[in-house]
């Protein structure tokens, strides 16, 4: 009876918990959207204004350090040295926050709107959310991962019509780091990271 008792218990302990992250999750991805339209809208803020917003929007909402990690993947960040690990994190979150501010900017911010479809569990303290962003030009689907990481849900990769931002970035990633130098990756990066934008671009499809 007992026995029964327990697992009844922790099977409730869970349910609660996971209710506790998908309601933590939602809340995270929630108030970044609305940031974001919100900084978009602003008629104080010039183009580079709106840049700088959302590049503390991103360092706010996402675990950036970690997303550089797994785009790189193992071996390409075990064969960085100590030296150029935080250099290759900031040239790469700065092309990722271009990139996502460039997209944004593209929508039309008076009728961009948001519908939560699911909210599923990866694991222990991992979250995808899929969202169907809309606005007067366009329609797509986004699936956003989170985890938990010193205690702060944050975004660590972006699915876009099934594309992920991660798993492309490291594709390319391993295929210029089989001819050049990491030091050559970075140095690529720091000029905007072009070519490696236009390719991931160039695959993910848009919907009008």
């Amino acid at each position: 009876m007992w026995a029964g008792r327990i697992v009844l218990m922790a099977v409730f302990a869970s349910s609660v918990c996971l209710a506790e992250e998908a309601e933590q999750t939602r809340k995270v991805l929630e108030s970044m959207v609305a940031k974001g339209i919100a900084i978009l809208k602003d008629p104080q803020l010039d183009a580079a204004g709106k840049q700088k917003q959302f590049d503390g929007l991103l360092e706010e909402s996402g675990h950036l350090e970690l997303m550089a990690k797994l785009a790189l993947g193992k071996n390409g960040w075990e064969n960085l040295s100590e030296a150029d690990r935080p250099a290759f994190v900031k040239s790469f979150t700065d092309v990722v926050k271009r990139s996502y501010y460039d997209k944004l900017a593209e929508q039309d911010a008076a009728t961009f709107a948001t519908e939560y479809t699911r909210n599923e569990s990866l694991g222990k303290g991992k979250r995808a959310l899929t969202a169907v962003m809309k606005s007067a030009n366009t329609q797509i689907e986004v699936i956003y991962k989170l985890c938990l990481r010193e205690e702060r849900w944050g975004i660590y990769d972006v699915e876009v019509e099934g594309i992920s931002l991660v798993a492309s970035y490291r594709a390319q990633f391993d295929d210029y780091l089989a001819k050049h130098a990491p030091t050559e990756l970075i140095a690529e990066l720091k000029k905007g990271g072009g070519e490696f934008a236009a390719k991931r671009d160039a695959a993910t499809p848009k919907k009008n």
